[in-house]
Protein backbone atom coordinates (compact mmCIF):
# COMPACT_ATOMS: atom_id res chain seq x y z
CA UNK A 1 0.00 0.00 0.00
CA UNK A 2 2.69 2.21 0.85
CA UNK A 3 4.69 1.86 -2.43
CA UNK A 4 1.04 2.72 -4.24
CA UNK A 5 0.73 5.99 -2.53
CA UNK A 6 4.61 6.81 -3.45
CA UNK A 7 3.95 5.86 -6.87
CA UNK A 8 0.58 7.78 -6.98
CA UNK A 9 2.57 10.94 -5.39
CA UNK A 10 5.69 10.77 -7.43
CA UNK A 11 3.32 11.25 -10.19
CA UNK A 12 0.72 13.57 -9.24
CA UNK A 13 3.54 16.04 -8.52
CA UNK A 14 4.71 15.71 -11.90
CA UNK A 15 1.48 15.90 -13.47
CA UNK A 16 1.38 19.22 -11.51
CA UNK A 17 5.38 20.37 -13.02
CA UNK A 18 3.92 19.99 -15.93
CA UNK A 19 1.04 22.59 -15.86
CA UNK A 20 1.22 25.50 -17.50
CA UNK A 21 1.18 28.13 -14.72
CA UNK A 22 3.96 25.93 -12.68
CA UNK A 23 5.85 26.32 -16.10
CA UNK A 24 4.91 29.78 -15.88
CA UNK A 25 5.92 30.69 -12.64
CA UNK A 26 9.46 28.83 -12.60
CA UNK A 27 10.35 30.74 -15.86
CA UNK A 28 9.91 34.11 -14.09
CA UNK A 29 12.20 33.24 -11.02
CA UNK A 30 15.07 31.75 -13.67
CA UNK A 31 14.77 35.25 -15.56
CA UNK A 32 14.53 37.11 -12.23
CA UNK A 33 17.42 35.65 -11.00
CA UNK A 34 19.78 36.12 -14.63
CA UNK A 35 18.17 39.82 -14.27
CA UNK A 36 20.38 40.38 -11.22
CA UNK A 37 23.23 38.75 -11.76
CA UNK A 38 23.73 40.65 -14.91
CA UNK A 39 22.83 44.64 -13.36
CA UNK A 40 25.57 43.08 -10.54
CA UNK A 41 28.22 42.30 -12.98
CA UNK A 42 27.25 45.64 -14.55
CA UNK A 43 27.32 47.35 -11.38
CA UNK A 44 30.72 45.50 -10.18
CA UNK A 45 32.22 46.39 -14.05
CA UNK A 46 31.25 49.83 -13.82
CA UNK A 47 32.50 50.65 -10.47
CA UNK A 48 35.91 48.92 -11.25
CA UNK A 49 36.11 51.80 -14.69
CA UNK A 50 35.24 54.40 -12.04
CA UNK A 51 38.85 53.37 -9.89
CA UNK A 52 40.52 53.18 -12.58
CA UNK A 53 39.43 56.45 -14.06
CA UNK A 54 40.22 57.74 -10.82
CA UNK A 55 43.81 56.85 -10.64
CA UNK A 56 45.14 56.89 -14.12
CA UNK A 57 44.72 60.01 -16.53
CA UNK A 58 43.23 59.76 -19.75
CA UNK A 59 45.49 58.06 -22.43
CA UNK A 60 46.73 60.92 -25.58
CA UNK A 61 46.79 59.62 -28.83
CA UNK A 62 50.46 57.85 -29.50
CA UNK A 63 51.65 61.06 -31.67
CA UNK A 64 50.90 63.80 -28.76
CA UNK A 65 52.13 61.24 -26.41
CA UNK A 66 55.29 61.20 -27.77
CA UNK A 67 55.63 64.41 -28.62
CA UNK A 68 54.87 64.97 -25.16
CA UNK A 69 57.50 62.56 -23.64
CA UNK A 70 59.55 64.56 -26.06
CA UNK A 71 59.36 67.98 -24.87
CA UNK A 72 59.90 66.83 -21.22
CA UNK A 73 63.37 65.35 -22.02
CA UNK A 74 63.85 69.14 -23.36
CA UNK A 75 63.10 70.78 -20.48
CA UNK A 76 66.17 69.28 -18.34
CA UNK A 77 68.71 70.70 -20.55
CA UNK A 78 67.09 74.48 -21.19
CA UNK A 79 66.77 74.45 -17.64
CA UNK A 80 70.35 74.15 -16.63
CA UNK A 81 70.67 76.56 -19.94
CA UNK A 82 68.84 78.92 -17.89
CA UNK A 83 71.14 78.31 -14.75
CA UNK A 84 74.43 78.81 -17.30
CA UNK A 85 72.68 82.33 -18.38
CA UNK A 86 71.87 83.08 -15.05
CA UNK A 87 75.38 82.69 -13.48
CA UNK A 88 77.13 84.26 -16.86
CA UNK A 89 75.02 87.43 -16.36
CA UNK A 90 75.67 87.33 -12.66
CA UNK A 91 79.47 86.90 -13.71
CA UNK A 92 79.47 89.65 -16.05
CA UNK A 93 77.78 92.12 -13.81
CA UNK A 94 80.73 91.61 -11.03
CA UNK A 95 83.13 92.06 -13.91
CA UNK A 96 81.83 95.14 -15.09
CA UNK A 97 81.36 96.48 -11.88
CA UNK A 98 85.04 95.71 -10.93
CA UNK A 99 86.12 97.32 -14.50
CA UNK A 100 83.82 100.53 -13.47
CA UNK A 101 85.84 100.59 -9.80
CA UNK A 102 89.00 99.85 -11.31
CA UNK A 103 88.28 102.66 -14.03
CA UNK A 104 87.12 104.89 -11.26
CA UNK A 105 90.44 104.49 -9.28
CA UNK A 106 92.20 104.85 -11.91
CA UNK A 107 90.31 107.88 -13.18
CA UNK A 108 91.42 109.39 -9.55
CA UNK A 109 94.72 108.33 -9.71
CA UNK A 110 95.00 109.59 -13.06
CA UNK A 111 93.67 113.07 -12.08
CA UNK A 112 96.11 113.00 -9.16
CA UNK A 113 99.21 112.04 -11.68
CA UNK A 114 97.80 115.36 -13.92
CA UNK A 115 97.29 117.66 -11.06
CA UNK A 116 100.95 116.70 -9.61
CA UNK A 117 102.20 117.46 -13.06
CA UNK A 118 100.43 120.70 -13.30
CA UNK A 119 102.04 121.97 -10.23
CA UNK A 120 105.42 120.51 -11.21
CA UNK A 121 105.25 122.38 -14.95
CA UNK A 122 104.01 125.35 -13.34
CA UNK A 123 107.17 125.41 -10.88
CA UNK A 124 108.89 124.90 -13.84
CA UNK A 125 107.98 127.17 -16.09
CA UNK A 126 108.48 129.37 -13.68
CA UNK A 127 112.00 128.80 -12.76
CA UNK A 128 112.48 129.33 -16.64
CA UNK A 129 110.40 132.88 -16.73
CA UNK A 130 112.68 133.85 -13.50
CA UNK A 131 115.89 133.26 -15.38
CA UNK A 132 114.76 134.04 -19.30
CA UNK A 133 114.21 137.77 -17.19
CA UNK A 134 117.43 137.62 -15.91
CA UNK A 135 119.34 137.16 -18.92
CA UNK A 136 117.02 140.19 -20.24
CA UNK A 137 118.18 142.40 -16.99
CA UNK A 138 121.77 141.18 -17.57
CA UNK A 139 121.57 142.17 -21.60
CA UNK A 140 119.92 145.60 -20.35
CA UNK A 141 122.95 146.14 -18.19
CA UNK A 142 125.38 145.01 -20.48
CA UNK A 143 124.25 146.95 -23.86
CA UNK A 144 122.29 144.61 -25.46
CA UNK A 145 124.55 141.86 -24.26
CA UNK A 146 123.13 138.06 -23.23
CA UNK A 147 125.14 136.09 -20.85
CA UNK A 148 125.24 132.68 -21.63
CA UNK A 149 126.15 132.25 -17.60
CA UNK A 150 124.13 131.08 -15.06
CA UNK A 151 126.63 132.54 -12.37
CA UNK A 152 125.62 136.14 -14.67
CA UNK A 153 121.70 135.30 -14.06
CA UNK A 154 121.81 134.71 -11.07
CA UNK A 155 123.55 137.37 -9.34
CA UNK A 156 121.35 139.60 -11.04
CA UNK A 157 118.64 138.23 -9.28
CA UNK A 158 119.95 137.93 -6.00
CA UNK A 159 119.46 141.77 -6.46
CA UNK A 160 116.04 141.71 -8.37
CA UNK A 161 114.10 140.74 -4.95
CA UNK A 162 110.72 140.21 -6.61
CA UNK A 163 107.08 139.03 -5.23
CA UNK A 164 107.19 136.15 -7.83
CA UNK A 165 110.95 134.73 -6.86
CA UNK A 166 109.71 135.04 -3.14
CA UNK A 167 106.46 132.98 -3.66
CA UNK A 168 107.72 130.87 -6.15
CA UNK A 169 111.12 130.25 -4.05
CA UNK A 170 112.76 129.48 -7.95
CA UNK A 171 116.52 130.14 -6.91
CA UNK A 172 116.20 126.40 -5.03
CA UNK A 173 119.48 124.32 -5.46
CA UNK A 174 117.93 122.26 -8.57
CA UNK A 175 115.50 124.95 -10.42
CA UNK A 176 118.25 126.21 -12.57
CA UNK A 177 120.22 122.92 -12.96
CA UNK A 178 117.38 121.77 -15.31
CA UNK A 179 117.83 124.72 -17.98
CA UNK A 180 120.57 125.36 -20.21
CA UNK A 181 121.79 128.92 -21.97
CA UNK A 182 121.51 127.99 -25.70
CA UNK A 183 122.40 132.15 -26.67
CA UNK A 184 124.89 134.36 -25.85
CA UNK A 185 126.18 138.15 -26.68
CA UNK A 186 124.03 140.85 -29.04
CA UNK A 187 121.08 139.79 -29.94
CA UNK A 188 120.68 140.65 -33.88
CA UNK A 189 117.76 143.68 -35.03
CA UNK A 190 116.71 140.87 -37.64
CA UNK A 191 115.33 138.17 -35.79
CA UNK A 192 111.85 138.41 -33.81
CA UNK A 193 112.74 137.73 -30.26
CA UNK A 194 109.39 136.24 -29.91
CA UNK A 195 110.62 133.56 -31.99
CA UNK A 196 114.00 132.81 -30.87
CA UNK A 197 114.92 130.38 -28.15
CA UNK A 198 117.31 131.57 -25.30
CA UNK A 199 116.80 128.74 -22.71
CA UNK A 200 115.69 125.87 -22.82
CA UNK A 201 115.17 122.56 -19.98
CA UNK A 202 118.37 119.95 -20.61
CA UNK A 203 115.62 116.61 -20.85
CA UNK A 204 112.22 116.42 -22.36
CA UNK A 205 109.94 114.59 -19.87
CA UNK A 206 106.25 112.96 -20.39
CA UNK A 207 102.97 114.53 -19.35
CA UNK A 208 99.79 114.09 -18.15
CA UNK A 209 98.63 112.99 -21.69
CA UNK A 210 101.74 110.89 -22.21
CA UNK A 211 103.37 113.13 -24.65
CA UNK A 212 106.98 114.30 -24.58
CA UNK A 213 107.19 117.87 -23.40
CA UNK A 214 110.00 121.10 -22.81
CA UNK A 215 109.87 123.88 -21.58
CA UNK A 216 111.57 126.76 -23.74
CA UNK A 217 111.93 130.46 -22.83
CA UNK A 218 112.44 133.32 -25.67
CA UNK A 219 114.27 136.43 -26.44
CA UNK A 220 110.96 138.23 -25.21
CA UNK A 221 110.70 136.70 -21.95
CA UNK A 222 108.40 134.62 -22.55
CA UNK A 223 107.84 130.77 -21.93
CA UNK A 224 106.55 127.76 -23.72
CA UNK A 225 105.76 124.07 -23.43
CA UNK A 226 106.06 122.22 -26.32
CA UNK A 227 104.76 118.91 -26.74
CA UNK A 228 105.60 115.92 -29.04
CA UNK A 229 104.98 112.44 -30.09
CA UNK A 230 108.63 112.07 -30.25
CA UNK A 231 111.49 113.10 -27.63
CA UNK A 232 113.24 114.43 -30.17
CA UNK A 233 112.77 118.35 -30.58
CA UNK A 234 115.60 118.91 -32.77
CA UNK A 235 113.52 119.73 -35.96
CA UNK A 236 111.20 121.99 -34.01
CA UNK A 237 114.48 123.56 -32.00
CA UNK A 238 116.04 124.77 -35.20
CA UNK A 239 113.94 126.66 -37.04
CA UNK A 240 114.03 129.11 -33.43
CA UNK A 241 117.29 129.19 -32.79
CA UNK A 242 119.28 131.83 -32.72
CA UNK A 243 121.18 132.37 -36.04
CA UNK A 244 124.77 132.08 -35.79
CA UNK A 245 125.87 135.95 -36.80
CA UNK A 246 123.61 136.35 -33.33
CA UNK A 247 126.93 135.12 -30.87
CA UNK A 248 129.26 137.87 -32.71
CA UNK A 249 129.43 141.31 -30.72
CA UNK A 250 129.60 143.03 -33.80
CA UNK A 251 126.51 142.05 -34.70
CA UNK A 252 124.23 145.03 -33.18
Amino acid sequence: MTKLKSSIVAAATGALLTTPAVVYFHGKAVNYERALAAQLERENASAEVHQVESVEPPRLPNDQYLELMRLRGEVGPLRAQVRKLKQAMQEREESLKAYREGEEEKRRGLTARREEIRQITIQRMGSAKELALGMLVYANQNKGKFSGRIEDVLTVLAEEETEARAQLNLLESDAYERFDFVYSGRFPMDQDPAKTIVLREREPWLNADNRWARIYAFADGHVKVHTSDDPDFSEWEAERMPMPAAASEDTF
